[in-house]
């Protein structure tokens, strides 16, 4: 169930034997606040519970929430990343695994030098109960140690595991993920799987790369094909003309011989009704 009456939005849902329920007052519709010209810091007065208010001074975003105990709730977002109260992100990276246990969980912080950059966010840690920076760098080719030519399937990997690179090349597009030992790589092409013709295949024909799969969209004809085995097979739909639907609500279980696979939608203002 859920509720808007205009001031704030409630939503309950039935766990079990009871409702769990969540209340956002003044999150679609905050009074009227008459912001300063300069950003408030976190926890400073302010004077109407839910008001909002934002500032962008250079590089910094700032955004506040007047909280039912009269004072500002503040983040900001600078240069480097997010920013919860009280901390900016340096302008080096961190090391992986360092201690965040005094800032705010989800800060993150990111660097770019060229095409490589740096992210880095405070998570419950992995390496034990405390926080700590989870950093991850990329090339303009997803994981940083990514070559500049796309690798071949079944090579040797010595990146971490799941490290992902990709290459693009006009319509062509190459993926690979090192899982265990071995790079494992995709092709596709403007068509799907590399290698796939410009017109669309027919059902029970021959191929030769198990697993491949193509497909068309043209002339109000969608066409797709998947190769098991030795044979092609293929899926043809052809559009049908948009349904035309009334002005007001259908019934519920009324007929709608003739327009299978219809939908029409009705937007009553507080209240919306759809039919298939």
């Amino acid at each position: 169930c859920y509720w808007d009456d205009g001031a704030g939005y409630t939503d309950c849902m039935c766990y079990e034997d009871s409702w769990d329920c969540y209340t956002s007052t003044y999150w679609w519709n905050p009074p009227d606040y008459n912001c300063s010209d300069t950003a408030a810091a976190d926890g400073d007065t302010c004077t109407t519970e839910g008001a909002y208010c934002s500032w962008v001074d250079n590089e910094t975003y700032t955004d506040c929430t007047c909280s039912n105990s009269l004072a500002w709730s503040c983040y900001e977002s600078g240069p480097f990343g997010y920013e919860p109260p009280n901390f900016d992100c340096p302008a080096e990276p961190f090391v992986n695994g360092t201690s965040c246990e005094e800032i705010e969980s989800y800060a993150s912080c990111s660097w770019s030098e060229g095409s490589n950059r740096t992210t880095c966010s405070c998570y419950d840690s992995y390496y034990g109960n405390s926080k700590a920076w989870d950093c991850n760098e990329f090339s303009e080719y997803g994981w940083i140690g990514c070559p500049a030519e796309p690798l071949s399937n079944g090579t040797m990997c010595s990146a971490p595991e799941y490290s992902n690179c990709f290459w693009e090349d006009g319509d062509n597009y190459t993926s690979c993920s090192c899982y265990g030992s071995d790079w494992s790589c995709s092709e596709y092409g403007k068509y799907g799987s590399r290698g796939c013709p410009a017109e669309p295949l027919s059902n029970g024909t021959t191929c030769s790369a198990d697993g491949d799969y193509c497909y068309w969209d043209e002339n109000d004809v969608y066409t797709d094909c998947g190769c098991y085995g030795d044979t092609w097979s293929c899926y043809v739909y052809e559009y049908e003309e948009p349904y035309d639907c009334p002005v007001s609500p259908l019934t519920n279980g009324s007929s709608c011989e003739g327009a299978d696979g219809a939908w029409c939608y009705f937007d009553e203002g507080n209240s919306y009704t759809d039919c298939y």
